[in-house]
């Protein structure tokens, strides 16, 4: 009788991958929220951006725009959210280009279109075995590599949604607001 036993990673999985998890499914703002985070503590698109200190603003009156409170967390967490929003952009992405024609046929078919969707969850696939592999925090040449991938990932994504990615109610905002999470990294973790 051979006994059934689960992997702790299927079935309890570390709370990184949790984070990334929720994020994919869900989006940035409920991964920020699965790790003690408000929607206004760093802004997301229901609040508009002003992160401390990238100074980096969406355009918005002054009034709306609330300061964020410095907020370190680890940069391995970071990267788990950073790749679960990147995940997510990656599924929005492909559901717009699944009703969008190109003469008879979806865009979603085009070549071009469908090898660029290909590169993104390659690299996110790349992303997730080096986080998977790495054990504790990671060097910070690793993370800077890693947060560069999942930015160039992310960017491309956003090409391929055209102007709707520009929109304040475009997915736009959350990936710059995950652009700038390693900001908020743990001293020394960057």
């Amino acid at each position: 009788m051979a006994l059934a036993t689960a992997s702790p990673s299927t079935d309890h999985p570390p709370a990184d991958e949790a984070v990334r998890a929720v994020t994919a499914a869900d989006g940035l703002e409920a991964g920020l929220r699965r790790i003690g985070i408000r929607s206004g503590d760093l802004g997301t698109s229901s609040v508009r951006l002003q992160l401390d200190p990238l100074r980096l603003q969406t355009a918005t009156p002054a009034s709306r725009v609330r300061r964020a409170p410095r907020r370190h967390l680890p940069a391995r967490t970071l990267l788990w959210l950073r790749l679960g929003a990147s995940e997510h952009l990656l599924r929005t992405a492909v559901d717009h280009l699944r009703g969008r024609q190109l003469g008879d046929g979806l865009l979603l078919h085009n070549p071009v279109v469908r090898t660029q969707l290909a590169l993104a969850a390659t690299e996110q696939l790349v992303v997730e075995a080096e986080l998977t592999e790495q054990v504790g925090v990671p060097r910070t040449d690793s993370a800077r590599r890693l947060n560069r991938t999942l930015t160039d990932i992310d960017r491309l994504l956003l090409r391929l949604l055209g102007a709707w990615s520009f929109l304040e109610a475009g997915p736009g905002t959350d990936a710059l607001v995950s652009e700038c999470l390693p900001g908020f990294a743990s001293a020394g973790e960057s």
